[in-house]
């Protein structure tokens, strides 16, 4: 499958005619969609200029090295948008993405690929980064009613603790609400999947050439797995944090709230 010139002439149609439509009807978004526009191919054209030469190249270690660069990246992005303190909560978000992203990118690579050339670039970064990708808006929505969940609800943690709960036991409620926040898209796209949700994945694998069996296989193998991903990597993260989002006394540690005081 290759994009030729009448191809990149129906994309760009394709992208004026709703922005004609929207200007028309008085929706104001002409603004918005323009930005969003520059900033996808932007990101776009610089990940597909880095993604160029790596598929070029295709070496072991320079692949391994995209991946980690892919966790470091996604990571980041995950502390940001959860609001939950990017110097204190970078490193469990890592933790969690890091052991998540490999425990289910080997098994997913062999269930796909085989055990031959799984360092090789064709299926090592475009499985990884799926992963990946797939982990920073639930994960980061996650986190957020975590923290979100302490800081405003820190009375219940509190009568929990004065009524001779464990730390663990305190917290439980908090991340019950957590882990439902990051399944919720998943079970969504599960159970109206079709009907609901275009099986994305699905049709691009038959755009390929590929049998159907085979795409279906694919779409639910990727779902099943991302979810996993996700799961794991804010079980983990949780586990860590805890470490961090507690003092000795078992107060909870309000970085956000802290920074704002001091600025005032």
């Amino acid at each position: 499958m290759k994009i030729s010139v009448l191809g990149c002439i129906m994309g760009l149609i394709f992208a004026i005619i709703p922005i004609v439509i929207l200007e028309v009807n008085g929706a104001k978004f002409l603004f918005k969609t323009l930005r969003a526009m520059v900033k996808m191919v932007a990101f776009l054209g610089i990940m597909g200029l880095c993604l160029y030469f790596v598929f070029k190249w295709n070496l072991a270690y320079v692949n391994v090295l995209c991946v980690l660069l892919m966790m470091v990246f996604g990571s980041l992005m995950i502390a940001l948008r959860s609001r939950m303190g990017l110097s204190r909560y970078l490193l469990p978000v890592f933790v969690g993405v890091f052991t998540a992203t490999i425990l289910v990118g080997i098994c997913l690579v062999f269930a796909i690929h085989g055990i031959a050339n799984v360092l090789d670039v064709h299926i090592l970064i475009p499985v990884f980064a799926i992963l990946v990708w797939a982990m920073v808006e639930t994960n980061a929505a996650a986190l957020r009613t975590y923290c979100m969940g302490l800081r405003h609800h820190g009375q219940l943690y509190e009568y929990l603790l004065g009524n001779g709960a464990t730390h663990r036991q305190a917290v439980q409620y908090f991340m019950k609400r957590a882990f439902e926040r990051v399944s919720t898209p998943y079970i969504k796209r599960m159970a109206w999947v079709v009907t609901g949700f275009s099986p994305i994945l699905l049709w691009c694998v038959l755009l390929d050439g590929k049998d159907v069996w085979t795409a279906i296989w694919f779409q639910i193998l990727v779902l099943v797995a991302t979810f996993c991903a996700s799961v794991l990597s804010l079980y983990i993260t949780l586990m860590v944090a805890n470490k961090f989002s507690f003092d000795k006394y078992g107060v909870f540690i309000d970085e956000i709230n802290k920074e704002k005081e001091t600025e005032e």
